[in-house]
């Protein structure tokens, strides 16, 4: 079995679509589908959450909830019709064809005979100045007309009377799919809003709000409120009110709230079959040490120093490069494992690193001494991290040395020898220091082919050169893909 350097999606089962939800979110859902089931008008609703916080996992497992329940769903993924260039074409499309089989077929057939209408009259860009606010709407509006005066203000006026008559089908249809559902309003699901092309995204959510907007329909868009600011701005200029301007959309906000780390970690590393390749391993260290990257990515991103969205890119990019070693290549697990997060949380120390601009003694105090790190400096996780800073920073001809004169050319492995055989002078040690020294001292030997029954070569320049190759700024993706 192989990585998944796209994470499997997720099961949602018909019956139980929370039974394999790892980041407790049937609670939320339930509170959503009480405050939709009480809305009688017009609604648009924002599910506001960070990216890679489980948003479309949420809004899909939400969506079988929802059809449980008796409430007619329309799901729309906004990235995935982006190409179309049309948001109302491709709303219409999924409403009309989603809805099939659950209302008066002659409602729908209504519905899409006048959206054909809406489409062969309507001037590009007009659904937008329709919508009445849209920044330079006058100006533009003004433009478009001018040239045609008179032919063009008729045509204008043709052209809204039939966006009304859309709008009045579309209440007819919300009105009957209400009735068929025992008083439900349709919820329309909006994923990947913040993924689109800034013009699509905010042209999506105008039609969405003011074309679309009939009382019984609720939309509900998944969304990065701060990326969408973004997209706001980079179409209307890095001095507009963006977050203003969204805020006239939304009628309510939902926060989603951030899921457990240790939770949102085991989940990301599952679903990119970390531990299962490393079970199936042809490498027995591989296969010894399956369990640790669960338990030390945990350890080491368990602090919120670190965005959700930047511990997510580190899993994506720690699976790429651990597929990269291959199967049979488990033998740089731990070596790959300390420079992914020397990477992630300190880059600029990890680069320093590199290039020799700091000594291994430099870079485990920087690292430790970074606020809440200095706790794990304790823990087989903190002696892991500095064996493996200790050995990598011996070039490949020390390694051929005698253990004795290596230990003799590393002043801090020389120290944990020393206090590990009983032999150091200097300040009093416990037993925890002591089992501490001990430990990184025993790695270094497996790495320095001091213990022949326990090698464990290191391969730092080999894991190195796959980690340069691949970027450290890549986006999480979301759809299932096997390399294996």
């Amino acid at each position: 079995m192989g990585i998944r350097i796209q994470p499997m999606e997720v099961k949602i089962c018909k019956d139980d679509p929370f039974k394999h939800d790892m980041l407790d979110r049937r609670e939320k859902a339930e509170v959503l589908t009480s405050l939709v089931s009480n809305i009688d008008g017009p609604c648009t609703m924002a599910v506001d959450a960070a990216w890679g916080a489980g948003k479309t996992t949420f809004l899909k497992m939400w969506a079988q909830y929802l059809r449980n329940e008796g409430f007619p769903v329309v799901e729309f993924n906004a990235w995935e019709t982006d190409a179309s260039g049309d948001p109302f074409v491709a709303l219409t499309t999924e409403i009309t064809e989603q809805l099939k089989g659950t209302a008066d077929s002659s409602k729908i057939e209504e519905v899409a005979t006048h959206a054909k209408e809406v489409i062969r009259k309507l001037t590009p860009g007009v659904i937008r100045f329709l919508a009445g606010f849209v920044p330079g709407a006058g100006s533009e509006l003004g433009h478009i007309l001018s040239a045609h005066a008179e032919e063009a203000m008729a045509g204008y006026f043709d052209q809204k009377q039939s966006a009304a008559q859309f709008k009045a089908s579309l209440q007819e249809l919300a009105n009957s799919l209400r009735e068929a559902s025992g008083d439900k309003p349709t919820i329309v699901l909006i994923d990947e809003l913040d993924r689109c092309r800034p013009s699509y995204a905010i042209e999506l959510l105008e039609t969405a709000k003011h074309i679309f907007g009939v009382d019984g329909v609720v939309f509900v868009l998944a969304v990065n409120r701060a990326e969408l600011a973004h997209s706001v701005k980079a179409l209307y200029g890095s001095e507009f009110d963006a977050v203003g301007y969204l805020r006239r959309f939304f009628d309510i906000d939902f926060r989603l709230p951030a899921p457990d780390r240790e939770a949102f970690i085991r989940t990301s590393l599952e679903l990119i079959g970390v531990e299962e390749f490393l079970k199936n391993s042809t490498d027995w260290i591989a296969r010894e040490n399956s369990g640790l990257v669960t338990e030390a990515f945990i350890s080491f991103f368990g602090r919120d120093d670190l965005s959700l969205r930047s511990v997510g890119q580190t899993i994506h990019r720690f699976g790429i490069v651990l597929s990269s070693l291959g199967n049979n290549n488990g033998v740089y697990l731990k070596t790959l494992t300390v420079l992914t997060f020397l990477s992630a949380i300190n880059p600029s120390l990890y680069r320093q690193f590199l290039e020799r601009e700091t000594t291994s003694e430099e870079t485990i105090e920087s690292f430790f001494g970074r606020p809440n790190y200095g706790e794990l400096r304790r823990t087989p996780y903190g002696a892991l991290f500095e064996a493996v800073i200790i050995a990598a920073r011996v070039n490949s001809s020390a390694f051929r040395l005698p253990i004795g004169q290596l230990i003799e050319k590393h002043p801090l492995l020389s120290r944990y020898a020393e206090i590990e055989q009983g032999n150091h002078t200097g300040d009093s040690v416990d037993s925890q220091e002591r089992q501490y020294a001990g430990s990184i001292y025993r790695q270094c030997l497996r790495f320095h082919n001091g213990d022949v029954r326990r090698n464990e070569p290191l391969g730092f320049d080999e894991t190195i050169a796959r980690l340069e190759l691949v970027s450290s700024d890549l986006r999480h993706p979301t759809q299932g893909f096997n390399t294996a």
